[in-house]
């Protein structure tokens, strides 16, 4: 559910922001607000069209960071648009070079005619059409909530959907409707119904010849019009697009599916030609080749449920398919998700927007494919021979759409919610079986669990914006704590056991209106001691410190903060360039290590946006001062070392060994790794590291070397016990295993 709901948050922010006027910015102007992306590998020899004859040449020609989230064939011969987080740039198709920018000023519901004599774009509520030849405009009233839009081939003609919702949780409760305006004069020429029995997000597509206008709708069911008499042809019945294109000759309309599914419908007759499972639980995007012989899909990775409560791993992939046989012709790329694919308007590159998998570098970026591309020969890295480390526990839990699991301090019992109904139960991880429900539950999903010390009572954080405290033999209700005005997303005990903190995120869509908050309560009687008011944006996670005097919180406004737990009062900010990863107390509660990403949060508002600075970062916890600072080229995650005398970074596997004493760099090993997930122990003696093989390695921090692999498919969630000395993961199809780390060392040097 959080995957599905970032993914329609892409969807909804790539709606908002097709945005602004063609207006030519000045190159300087332009380069002074946002840099020059790096040049792409440009072709040493003349690349061939691409084509169903010549496919088994295309290769990976380049590769280019960038945080565009999408892209789009632009109005010149070779150009294209790409769309990062608030603004437009033009670049070269051949080499990613920036041509130039879309004027900031009009950035809502931007649309370009092909021949780049018609722009549209949202101005307040109206839609505006400016003839960029002769600057006469055209104000037309597309409804409160214009989306998509396109200009008809000709340009005589414009076409907007709009798509509302009052009640986005009932099926029917809003409308889906396109309008057609005359270009010239802004008259309305056709209201049409596009699913207007619910909301929607519609999609306009002319065919080649103006004739006929095909509306996709990601919620209800695609639809042919003719353009000249308004009048509905044909309603194709599988349901949800993400995309809808025409074949170059008209005469083959493609739909890309939320469900993964990719079909091809005979425009003339209505009928369904093929429909076929692309192997990904989502499709985003779908084109076709000049010659009309090649299909473009791109999507995400993840998974789908199964029978009998199993979870189905699905991989994402750029893929080009046979168009007529409609099967694949070639796999361009694994990735984690891709926005957009497109052709070249002169057919002889593939473009697209990519966040890959199993990198080193994991970041966002423009991928190009070409028929001239080099010929890459890889050699695989030997494998390290350790022992694969016994399953002490595995436990069949309910699918979980936000996985969250606590086990008792003995290692008995797992406490985890049921699925969607809101509840929780427990588990006995001897016998696996489930011995009771709990008496009650939330309003909404339980987002993260908490267990007391002595594993007497739990404790539950939920999307209602409560957390209950229940007894963890009997599972009877003890305490509801109320209060937060933003959904929890966080809950855990201090080392005794004597509070609860609770932590607050606001979900998209918002608009920041105000800090949100932690809070202390009474772990006995639930009722409130402190709360921590002055993050602006989703509180990650919190620790208390040994002696429970202070809470180290950090958030996605770039800050960690100190807090003093008795009154509430902030002691300290810490802050960063970017996303936090981690935050520890050191051993001796003396200092406080926070490290960063390479990301930035959407929602900063900033005068002027400055870039994101992967770091880790000492400071003095009494003073608030800044020790050390240490950039790096990735996002970082960080610990201290089991006695305090050193930290440990890992940086898309590349785990580097620091004294603190100095600040110096002691060593760094296995580089490279492909990894981007690392995480510590507690008791700063272990770490595990996430192979792209489905396992995990488990590495001794003193020995600084793995020592034990453990075999697990597609992990979401994985965490040591507060002791260290078991190891546990947990995937969203509800399997939960445990490893005992008792007995494991490090093999003689």
């Amino acid at each position: 559910m959080p995957t599905c709901f970032h993914l329609c948050r892409g969807i909804a922010v790539f709606a908002l922001s097709l945005c602004c006027v063609l207006t030519v910015v000045g190159r300087a102007a332009a380069e002074e607000r946002s840099p020059l992306p790096a040049i792409a590998r440009v072709p040493t020899k003349t690349a061939e069209p691409i084509t169903l004859a010549n496919v088994n040449k295309v290769g990976l020609l380049s590769e280019v960071k960038n945080a565009a989230m999408f892209l789009e064939l632009g109005p010149g011969p070779n150009e294209l648009l790409l769309y990062p987080r608030g603004g437009i740039m033009v670049v070269d198709d051949k080499n990613l070079k920036l041509l130039r920018e879309i004027d900031k000023d009009q950035t809502r519901g931007f649309t370009v005619s092909q021949d780049r004599s018609q722009t549209s774009w949202l101005q307040g509520t109206k839609t505006i059409i400016r003839d960029e030849k002769t600057g006469k405009t055209v104000e037309i009233d597309a409804g409160k909530r214009p989306g998509h839009a396109a200009f008809s081939p000709d340009n005589k003609l414009f076409a907007v959907g709009e798509a509302v919702t009052t009640n986005p949780r009932v099926e029917g409760s809003g409308f889906s409707v396109m309008r057609i305006f005359d270009t010239a004069t802004g008259k309305l020429v056709h209201k049409l119904d596009a699913g207007n029995k619910g909301y929607g997000g519609v999609r306009p597509v002319f065919s080649p010849d103006g004739k006929l206008l095909a509306v996709g709708n990601r919620n209800y069911e695609t639809r042919i019009f003719e353009v000249a008499t308004g009048k509905q042809l044909h309603v194709f019945p599988k349901r949800m697009t993400q995309e809808i294109a025409f074949s170059p000759d008209g005469k083959t309309l493609a739909a890309a599916y939320v469900d993964g599914h990719l079909g091809l419908w005979d425009v003339e007759s209505g009928k369904a030609l093929h429909m076929v499972e692309s192997g990904s639980p989502e499709i985003y995007s779908v084109a076709w080749n000049a010659t009309g012989d090649l299909l473009a899909t791109c999507g995400r990775a993840g998974g789908k449920q199964g029978p009998n409560s199993t979870f189905i791993r699905m991989p994402g992939k750029i893929l080009l398919w046979n168009a007529k046989t409609f099967k694949v012709a070639k796999e361009l790329m694994d990735v984690k998700w891709s926005g957009r694919v497109r052709f070249t308007r002169d057919n002889t590159r593939i473009v697209a927007t990519v966040t890959k998998t199993r990198t080193l570098d994991d970041s966002a970026r423009i991928a190009v494919w070409s028929t001239s591309a080099p010929v890459i020969v890889t050699t695989p890295k030997p494998k390290v021979d350790i022992p694969t480390l016994p399953i002490e526990h595995s436990v069949s839990l309910p699918p979980m759409g936000i996985p969250t699991v606590v086990v008792s301090p003995d290692g008995k019992r797992a406490f985890a919610p049921l699925n969607s109904k809101y509840e929780m139960g427990m588990w006995n991880l001897t016998t696996g079986e489930r011995e009771f429900v709990f008496k009650g539950k939330h309003g909404w999903q339980v987002s993260h669990v908490g267990l007391s010390p002595d594993g007497s009572t739990v404790a539950t954080a939920s999307l209602d914006k409560t957390a209950k405290l229940w007894d963890a033999k009997t599972g009877d209700l003890l305490a509801t704590m109320e209060g937060h005005t933003y959904r929890l997303n966080y809950i855990t005990y201090s080392p005794s056991g004597k509070y609860i903190l609770t932590c607050t995120g606001k979900q998209w869509p918002y608009v920041p209106k105000g800090p949100v908050s932690a809070r202390t309560w009474d772990a006995k009687t639930g009722k409130q001691i402190a709360e921590f008011k002055a993050h602006m944006d989703t509180i990650r996670i919190a620790k208390f410190s040994q002696d429970e005097k202070y809470v180290l919180t950090s958030s996605d406004d770039h800050t960690a903060r100190l807090w003093e737990v008795a009154s509430g009062k902030e002691l300290h900010p810490f802050p960063h360039k970017s996303k936090i990863t981690t935050i520890e107390f050191s051993p001796d509660g003396k200092t406080i290590l926070t490290s960063s990403s390479e990301q930035r949060s959407p929602y900063m508002e900033e005068g002027v946006r400055v870039p994101a600075e992967p770091c880790m970062k000492l400071w003095d916890a009494q003073t608030g001062k800044l020790l050390i600072h240490k950039p790096h080229q990735q996002g970082v995650t960080a610990s201290f070392n089991e006695s305090g005398d050193q930290i440990i970074t890992a940086c898309r596997g590349v785990i580097t060994y620091w004294d603190i004493a100095s600040g110096k760099e002691l060593a760094t090993r296995r580089e490279p790794l492909i990894s981007t997930t690392v995480v510590f122990c507690p008791n700063g003696k272990y770490c595990v590291v996430a192979e792209p093989d489905e396992s995990l390695e488990l590495w001794s921090i003193a020995d600084q070397k793995p020592i034990g692999r453990m075999a697990i498919e597609n992990p979401y969630r994985t965490f040591f016990s507060h002791d260290g000395k078991t190891f546990y993961s947990l995937t969203r199809a509800g399997e939960f295993r445990t490893w005992s780390l008792e007995g494991v060392s490090a093999s003689k040097k």
